[in-house]
């Protein structure tokens, strides 16, 4: 029997921080919660509800959560242990949450919320790793690609482990724009460097940026966008020597 849409009771609950007297709301105490990366929006459109990452004490699989921030109730929005899906990685949505979008291995997904209705999107070429930004209207999904490579970790499972490594080491990454319509997708800019971040403007699919990524001080032009018609790459600013930039969002 499946466990989507199984309901839990509220784990809200409030404390006043001794340093700065304000009032904290803890959203969850059971398990690991994790929200969506920094480059996502967890919240569904009016922000009366956030979805996430849980997985219960002891077990090794994250599952999609729905919580009503009103109610604090907690509904389960995905069964990849009874889906025999164990290795999930970059996960996005739809604004409004209808869709949910991941990664498991190297294929990408749509789940349509509320049901196990699963779309088979794409699969990656051998060899590359991605993440990626569903379009506003919900019509497309793009993704960073990029190749995978050996490299010695030299602060392993440390925070930015490899970060330096991977700069060197990788000299391929791909941005593809997949239709959610589970009709395939197309190749839209073949990079010489690691890409990432890839995000659709808000109120248009024509444009989307993305980064190169690597050490801050290194990267030499870290944003860029994309005509995602005319496939035309241009700086989102021009970097100068001592410019030193990190993070991004529309």
């Amino acid at each position: 029997m499946s466990n989507v849409g199984r309901q839990f009771p509220s784990e809200i609950t409030t404390f006043v921080d001794e340093t700065s007297g304000r009032t904290i709301k803890q959203l969850t105490k059971s398990g690991s919660n994790v929200h969506f990366y920094f480059t996502e929006n967890s919240y569904t459109l009016g922000d009366k509800e956030i979805i996430y990452k849980h997985t219960n004490e002891g077990e090794k699989i994250a599952e999609l959560y729905a919580m009503d921030l009103e109610t604090g109730v907690r509904t389960q929005l995905t069964d990849f242990a009874a889906w025999g899906i164990d290795n999930i990685g970059f996960v996005t949505k739809t604004n409004d949450s209808k869709y949910i979008v991941f990664i498991a291995g190297d294929k990408v997904y749509k789940l349509e919320r509320g049901t196990e209705n699963l779309t088979h999107l794409y699969t990656a070429p051998f060899g590359f790793k991605f993440g990626g930004n569903v379009s506003f209207d919900n019509r497309y999904v793009a993704f960073a690609l990029n190749e995978i490579v050996d490299y010695h970790r030299q602060f392993s499972g440390k925070n930015y482990d490899g970060f330096n490594e991977r700069y060197y080491k990788q000299k391929r990454g791909k941005i593809v724009v997949i239709y959610m319509d589970g009709s395939g997708g197309e190749t839209i800019v073949d990079d010489t460097c690691q890409v990432a971040h890839v995000q659709f403007a808000p109120d248009t699919n024509e444009f989307l940026t993305y980064c190169h990524e690597g050490p801050w001080n290194l990267v030499t032009q870290r944003i860029w966008m994309v005509n995602t018609v005319t496939r035309r790459v241009m700086p989102c600013f021009r970097q100068d020597a001592p410019d030193s930039v990190g993070h991004e969002f529309w």
